[in-house]
């Protein structure tokens, strides 16, 4: 009688943590649309951006359960693969980027940015985060001030993480309102770049590289 009532309980817990486990990969999905980013990523980019972006070779991971990806990030050679702007040319370097991501929630799937690109920088940026296990895109809707000017900016990050940083890093932007500043790209223009040796290590400060910066013959991944 033991015996058939320990095989009950083991096989009654089996179907227990599996209907669970469907249970949340269920709430997973609710988190989702069909094309794999939230409500909230469809209604502020369009498919035919998110289409282009694509085209331009821009790594997309969608899905309902990102890891937990919070740190500081340097991003170098930043280097650009591709771009809608015929005075660009793939492999043209960008001054260095760091960002910070922080207040990860993956209950409504949000997370903050800070980031510094030479002149440019942005702080709190309340942003979106989708992703299955390790891979993850964050969206942001971003107000960036280079120099006096200011511009409103489609920006994405995407990438694989790993213990001391992330793998195959991929960012993402298309000028949404540059304000007719002098410093920025045009409006509907668009970059994809990405962290030519493969790895963005974590490290300790958000500051700027200030070599960078003197670096006149470098620009920042929106400006002109």
């Amino acid at each position: 009688m033991k015996s058939k009532l320990f095989i009950f309980m083991f096989v009654f817990g089996i179907f227990f943590a599996a209907c669970e486990d469907e249970e949340n990969d269920s709430k997973d999905d609710q988190k989702v649309e069909e094309n794999g980013f939230t409500e909230e990523i469809n209604s502020f980019l369009p498919d035919s951006i998110i289409t282009e972006m694509e085209d331009l070779g821009m790594i997309l991971n969608t899905g309902g359960s990102p890891t937990g990806v919070e740190g500081i990030y340097d991003v170098t050679p930043f280097v650009l693969d591709s771009s809608n702007i015929s005075s660009d040319y793939s492999g043209m370097v960008f001054l260095d980027l760091r960002f910070k991501l922080y207040d990860q929630n993956n209950e409504d799937l949000t997370i903050k940015v800070d980031y510094v690109n030479g002149p440019e920088e942005g702080s709190g940026l309340g942003s979106f985060i989708v992703g299955e296990g390790n891979k993850f895109t964050i969206v942001s809707e971003v107000t960036t001030v280079a120099l006096s000017d200011t511009a409103d900016v489609a920006m994405l990050f995407s990438g694989e993480l790993k213990d001391d940083g992330i793998q195959d890093f991929y960012y993402a932007n298309f000028m949404l309102e540059n304000n007719e500043g002098s410093y920025f790209i045009e409006n509907g223009q668009g970059r994809v770049g990405y962290d030519s040796d493969g790895f963005s290590e974590k490290v300790d400060s958000l500051k700027s590289i200030e070599k960078d910066i003197s670096d006149k013959s470098l620009k920042s991944v929106t400006g002109k």
